[in-house]
């Protein structure tokens, strides 16, 4: 409640937020947000200036790192490279004096859950990254922690890896119901994973929500920016309808579903709103405009397409539809979008 903490030139500033019992809840923001200076102090690595840690009915503040009963898993594998997996996994169990049974069966239950068991008996160096990661969050599960703090879990790792230790890190939150707070930069990592989104800029959290309230409903320029919204435009306001606004975007009356409350504001649009087409949509509730493709790039299965329809318009088609409309530089084409993808900002 309230956590402030100064760290070098940085600050984290009047940071409350409740977490529920069993939830997955992610934190989200650019590089240099505070993500991992916030984790560190939930874990005790950083002394408040201010503030307090509550962990249910009890104030963790002072309690120093070791005793809060939380599990750590920073950005960078740290695993013991003279231990096996087996050892790795097993040595927070034997730092708390468990029987060698114990530790055994413990040890073979989490090897299990994560599918080690073939791996026990290799070093760290034999391991690939993916490896490495899933060795860690086993380690840590298995002292059976209250809280897992997560720092960046999937950053180093490549594309396939980083979708099985997705579903892994799922399916273990399903079966073991254990309270995880995971810290990203990711958006895609960030809505697949998280029962509830914080977003954090400059050492304090802007907007609170479920993934689907946050991405459709963003708070303001930065967040919008953050979650993908790359059309963003000036506006201003020039006509309230009947649960609708038309918004003036330079030359354009931009529909806008929902009342606009300022004569002045920002209006945003993501990429995949935007639809692309040869002719003319025969449509009067849409926005339309015709323009030239002025660039785009391949992303593999997608296209980002950048229109200049008078006002610069980005939108994605897949490889496909690209192919097949015979797309390129310099083809004259017509984008449209809805009143309702529209959103507007603070």
């Amino acid at each position: 409640m309230d956590v402030c903490k100064a760290w070098q030139q940085f600050a984290l500033k009047n940071i409350t937020v409740e977490i529920s019992d069993g939830e997955y809840f992610v934190l989200l923001g650019p590089t240099g947000a505070g993500k991992t200076l916030l984790l560190e102090t939930i874990a005790g690595f950083h002394r408040l200036d201010s503030g307090k840690i509550l962990f249910g009915s009890r104030d963790v503040t002072a309690v120093p790192p070791e005793k809060r009963g939380f599990g750590y898993v920073p950005q960078n594998c740290l695993l013991f490279p003279n231990m096996t997996v087996r050892k790795n996994v097993e040595f927070g169990l034997r730092m708390r004096g468990q029987s060698e049974a114990d530790r055994k069966s413990k040890v073979d239950e989490t090897l299990a859950l994560f599918g080690l068991e073939h791996l026990a008996d290799r070093m760290p160096a034999m391991l690939s990254a993916g490896e490495k990661q899933k060795t860690t969050l086993a380690r840590v599960l298995a002292i059976k922690p209250t809280l897992i703090l997560l720092d960046e879990p999937l950053g180093s790792i490549d594309a396939s890896m980083r979708l099985e230790l997705r579903d892994e890190l799922k399916r273990v939150h399903r079966d073991l119901h254990v309270t995880i707070i995971h810290v990203t930069h990711d958006q895609m990592e960030a809505f697949s994973l998280a029962e509830r989104v914080a977003i954090i800029r400059d050492g304090q959290i802007t907007q609170v929500g479920e993934p689907k309230q946050i991405i459709t409903n963003p708070k303001d320029e930065p967040t919008a920016r953050l979650l993908g919204y790359e059309n963003i435009y000036e506006a201003k306001l020039s006509q309230r309808l009947k649960g609708m606004s038309v918004a003036a975007v330079g030359m354009f009356a931009v529909k806008v579903g929902g009342i606009i409350e300022s004569e002045s504001c920002k209006i945003g649009l993501r990429p995949e709103d935007v639809m692309i087409s040869r002719e003319r949509p025969n449509s009067d509730i849409l926005n339309v405009a015709s323009g030239l493709i002025v660039d785009y790039v391949d992303l593999g299965p997608i296209i980002a397409l950048d229109v200049d329809a008078g006002l610069p318009v980005r939108t994605i088609v897949t490889k496909r539809q690209f192919l097949e409309m015979q797309l390129g530089q310099a083809e004259q084409v017509w984008v449209s979008f809805a009143p309702e993808a529209v959103k507007v900002f603070e």
